[in-house]
């Protein structure tokens, strides 16, 4: 069995010979007739040229067409109802880059459910495809991973050659490159097979039955059609014909060529109608067979990309190379091309009404105009309108009669005319390749579809990316909040591809402008230096070094400037001096400080202004239209703060844990390390101005000066130092209000890393807390591999009523396993790092867990009121313990990787007792282990419950205790996965049973041994978890014997803990 027939199924020998034998029985035999109907309509006449059963009208020889010898009934196409994606299904599709441009947005892409995902990548992408953002710098990403995917692809197609192009389609694509996508491009391209030798029964069972031309429909009709027999038509024939023939290409929008006129001869010697809509089928056929397996891969990522499988595949879909090139071929279209289709289409109509007349009446002239002034131009109309013009050819008699009429005679058409220019325009200046690309998937064709049309599908696109947002944001309905997320958006991507030069034309009113009117100020300034021909950077880039070398010899000889300032030749300096010169402002050192100011703000301004950012401004009711950058800037840099959009326990982990990797770091070195992080972490709270400033200060002022500069301006301002550097430094910092003195006070930089200059450290610090391509992969690898090998996590989270995110998975997993780690770590970091008196005084790990939780013992935790007051306090305490963790100490990378988990954990647990089942920590002789209490109380009018109590422990082993308090009874069955602890138990039922009766119940049994546990007092579970599993369902009604089945379990506990600790 090969790929394909693996991916489906196969087809068994018996079915293989029932297709045979249908395929050899004898059909029905037709006699043919070509039946030619006229319908004037306006002047259109629309021609079918059919075969029907048994000889009717007067032809020149009888033919027999012979149709398949199978016979098929019309299929009715299947309602496809789309499920619900799983988490599994989401995370396949995420690419690193998805990744990056989530985490930007301030999104944790670990919080987000499967169908939250799925929008997430859908968002980004479609907004990547309308901005078509940073082409060059997307093109070196893509350069710099193929060699790492096309191992990747061959490693899992053990070097098949198709590995290569699979992997480049879905690195192209944005799509992950793993087993499980490259395996799924390959099956499909061999479902394909080879296209280029399409059999005549696939062709006719496609024209037949109306198929889509997809993997999936070509392959299957490879099984489903039968042998076809066709009937020549006489070359006699086919002659009277032709006029008809003609007719149908002319309706079917083809052109009448070799090609065409084979295909419909074709249909006629096989049967089958020969119509517009199976001649364009046939045509498309045509492309369908040259496609090659390259395509094929491309075709079948694209599906994949759309949410389909990709044997869904359409292989009539232009490739995203063919949309590129007719993209790059309407940016040449000019008003001219526009006004030329529209002529042919009227000298078309001309002829269609009138045939034969080189020189047509007005009347005729007039309706031919107004008939195509109601159509559309399409691509392929404005193709061929260009390719006349490029090549001087004269218009045709027609076209000269209607271009005489232009302008005047028909206002229908000349406004026709014009509304197609405007369109083309805004198509010209919005259609990007891949957004093209998108609405060629959707339907809406490059080739064929109305300028109207695609233009309506542009405006579609760009909605529907809008709205994701608005709709998350509650602004759905409100249309001036709409507008004004829309406009800034806009306006922010249209500054983005402004010349860096606007800076010095708004540099007079800098601290003024706004952002609509620096927008609109760069906007205007672009379209002069491209109508000027003169090439420039753009704001939403970076300094660079290497520019063009139009700009470079533009701007010989700026470095030499620089150093007559003292100024070094640096990327940053150089932009600045081409910014200053432009705009023929003196270049002075203040005006060099001041514009490289102005370049920071609006170039982070760029970076920082996210939707999330934008929608929180508007929610404030703040219009960021009308604010000044200067205000702007800064409210962007603290929002991104105030909504954890740099979560600081990931950026101090990112740091560590490539602090850690250098090789040679003394113990003195980390905590100069460390005391960097924190210096700068703190600065980067102040006013998101003051950083770039002090930065600016020079190169002498070092990171001691600087930590003493900070520590007196938290003091008030105190000149303890009569440095003039270090005066500026401190009046940089006007909102030191945001610097917690306390951590100040405690950062140290000893040794020689306290000499090294701010510019230097600040340098060092961005890198180490910027995360790397690699730390992106491997983040997205462990969200697919966590959705992967979820098991009965998914389950469990439901029927606890909480979402399944990778994070919730996470904890899940590590709450079902039933180990205790996190209990484990959370203790030891709690006795590590934790600043809280009665964690400190905690003799044990355990205790300080009790201690953190607000519970005195483990004991006490049976109790409703103690238990929930404990999780909370716990979630509490693991929050200043992230502070603390945070601002003081020497935690290592692998000390916060587990804070994140624990945070999950605890707040899991909170979630679990609030349906009845409790995590506690235990003592054991191996370390802190999880016990696990159930319980399910009966329903209203029913006395009595269930509880079960599961420990691990050492001695007795995995202990489990089943209790049924029933008629003022309890049914204690205790069983162990140890002999010793069997025997143990065996021997000291009485004593259990005597504290069970101090309850205060009328009698208690108790049944020890290994197989102690009755399935009828079992606590029911969760669906989907195992009998052994440890959540209740949700019940209804009244719970009132919680506290007795609670106080039954305590007992069972502390009389096992007693022959444990024994």
């Amino acid at each position: 069995m090969n790929g394909i027939q693996s991916f489906f199924g196969g087809v068994s020998p018996e079915k293989e010979k029932e297709v045979q034998r249908s395929a050899t029985a004898t059909g029905k035999e037709f006699s043919a007739v070509y039946a030619t109907q006229a319908t004037k309509d306006g002047g259109k006449t629309d021609i079918t040229v059919s075969v029907s059963e048994g000889a009717v009208g007067n032809v020149e020889e009888e033919i027999c067409y012979g149709d398949v010898s199978k016979n098929h009934p019309e299929e009715q196409p299947e309602t496809i109802q789309e499920e619900e994606k799983t988490l599994e299904e989401s995370a396949e599709h995420l690419s690193g880059e998805d990744y990056d441009a989530l985490r930007a947005e301030g999104v944790t892409v670990e919080e987000l459910t499967a169908t939250e995902l799925s929008r997430a990548i859908e968002r980004i992408r479609l907004g990547r495809d309308l901005k078509a953002e940073n082409l060059e710098g997307q093109k070196a990403k893509l350069a710099e991973k193929r060699e790492a995917v096309i191992a990747v692809a061959k490693k899992a197609l053990k070097g098949n050659p198709a590995a290569e192009f699979i992997a480049e389609k879905l690195l192209a694509a944005g799509m992950p490159v793993t087993d499980a996508t490259v395996h799924k491009v390959y099956q499909a391209v061999e479902f394909a097979g080879n296209l280029s030798g399409m059999s005549e029964s696939v062709q006719y069972y496609m024209v037949k039955f109306g198929k889509t031309p997809t993997i999936e429909n070509v392959y299957m009709a490879q099984y489903s059609a039968g042998n076809v027999k066709s009937t020549p038509v006489s070359d006699k024939m086919w002659e009277n014909l032709t006029k008809s023939v003609n007719q149908v290409c002319v309706n079917a929008d083809l052109t009448i060529d070799e090609e065409n006129l084979g295909n419909a001869r074709w249909l006629t010697e096989h049967g089958l109608p020969l119509t517009p809509e199976n001649l364009l089928r046939m045509h498309e056929l045509s492309d369908v067979k040259l496609r090659t397996p390259e395509e094929v891969a491309e075709l079948a990522v694209t599906a994949m990309l759309d949410g389909k499988q990709p044997i869904q595949a359409n292989l009539t879909l232009l490739t995203r190379a063919e949309v590129g090139e007719r993209v790059e071929r309407m940016k040449g279209f000019t008003p001219d091309t526009v006004e030329r289709a529209y002529v042919k289409k009227a000298a078309e109509k001309v002829q269609e009404l009138a045939p034969g007349q080189s020189a047509p009446n007005e009347v005729v002239l007039s309706r031919a105009m107004q008939q195509a002034a109601r159509e559309d131009v399409t691509f392929s109309d404005l193709a061929f309108a260009e390719d006349e013009l490029r090549s001087d050819s004269r218009p045709s008699t027609l076209e000269q009669a209607v271009l005489a009429e232009v302008s005047g005679f028909s206002m229908d058409f000349d406004i026709s005319v014009v509304r197609a220019k405007r369109r083309l325009e805004e198509i010209r200046l919005k259609m990007t390749t891949e957004s093209a690309y998108r609405l060629e998937r959707q339907g809406i064709r490059i080739d064929t579809s109305g300028l109207a049309k695609v233009v309506d599908g542009l405006r579609v696109l760009e909605n529907n990316y809008y709205r994701f947002y608005t709709d998350e944001a509650g602004f759905a309905g409100n249309r001036s909040m709409e507008d004004m997320f829309r406009k800034t958006m806009q306006n922010i991507d249209n500054l983005s591809k402004s010349p860096s030069y606007t800076l010095g034309v708004t540099f007079a009113n800098r601290e003024n402008v706004t952002l609509e009117a620096l927008a609109n100020a760069g906007a205007g300034l672009g379209a002069k230096m491209q109508r000027a021909g003169e090439a420039y950077d753009m704001l939403g880039t970076r300094p660079q070094a290497a520019l063009g070398d139009s700009i470079n010899s533009a701007f010989a000889g700026n470095a030499q400037l620089l150093q007559s300032l003292g100024l070094e030749a640096s990327a940053e300096n150089l932009r600045a001096v081409r910014i200053l010169a432009y705009n023929s402002i003196e270049l002075t050192a203040n005006n060099m400080d001041a514009v490289k100011e102005y370049d920071k703000k609006v170039t982070d301004l760029i970076q920082n202004m996210h939707p999330a950012a934008a929608l929180r401004l508007i929610r404030e009711g703040i219009n960021p239209l009308t604010e000044t950058v200067d205000d702007l800037s800064r409210r962007v840099a603290e929002i991104r703060m105030e909504d954890g959009l740099e979560q600081d326990t990931e950026k101090f982990a990112r740091y560590l844990f490539k602090m850690e990797k250098s090789a040679g770091v003394t113990p003195e070195e980390r905590t100069a390390y460390i005391g960097m992080y924190r210096l700068f972490n703190q600065l980067e709270k102040t006013d998101g101005a003051a950083i770039g400033a002090v930065m600016d200060s020079g190169k002498e002022l070092t990171l001691g000066n600087l930590l003493s500069a900070m520590r007196t301006a938290k003091m008030g301002g105190i000149d303890v130092t009569a440095d003039e550097t270090m005066g500026k430094v401190r009046e940089m910092l006007p909102n030191s209000n945001r610097i917690d003195a306390q951590i100040l006070s405690g950062i140290k930089i000893p040794g020689k890393i306290a000499d090294i200059s701010v510019s230097d450290g600040y340098e060092m610090y961005k890198e180490n807390t910027t995360p790397t391509p690699e730390e992106t992969e491997t983040a997205v690898q462990n969200l697919r591999m966590t959705a992967e090998t979820a098991e009965q996590a998914p389950d469990f989270l439901k029927g606890l009523g909480l979402v399944v995110t990778a994070n919730n998975v996470e904890a899940a997993k590590e709450f079902l396993a039933g180990t205790g780690e996190m209990y484990g770590k959370l203790g030891r970091l709690l006795k590590q790092f934790r600043k809280d008196e009665k964690v400190e005084e905690a003799e044990s790990e355990t205790d300080a867990l009790l201690a953190a939780g607000g519970a005195d013992s483990t004991e006490s935790l049976f109790d409703v009121r103690v238990a929930e007051g404990y999780y909370r306090n716990l979630k509490k305490a693991v929050r200043n313990l992230e502070d603390d963790m945070q601002n003081a100490g020497e935690p290592t990378s692998v000390d916060l990787k587990a804070l994140k988990q624990i945070k999950m954990g605890v707040k899991l647990r909170g979630e679990c007792a609030g349906k009845e089942c409790f995590d506690f920590p235990v003592e054991t002789a191996e370390g802190i282990k999880s016990m696990r209490v159930t319980l399910q109380t009966e329903s209203e009018g029913v006395e009595g419950g269930k509880a079960s109590v599961k420990i691990p422990l050492v001695k007795l082993g995995n202990i489990q205790a089943d209790l049924q308090i029933e008629d003022n009874q309890i049914f204690c069955f205790v069983s162990s996965d140890s002999r010793e602890g069997t025997e143990l138990l065996e021997h000291s039922k009485r004593e259990l049973t005597m504290r069970l009766l101090d309850l205060g119940v009328s009698d208690a049994m108790v049944y020890c041994g290994p197989n102690a546990r009755m399935g009828e007092y079992t606590v029911n579970r969760i669906p989907g978890i195992d009998k052994e599993g440890d959540v209740t369902e949700p019940q209804t009604g009244e719970k009132p014997d919680t506290a007795q089945l609670l106080a039954a379990s305590k007992a069972v506990f502390v009389h096992i803990m007693e022959i444990e600790r024994a």
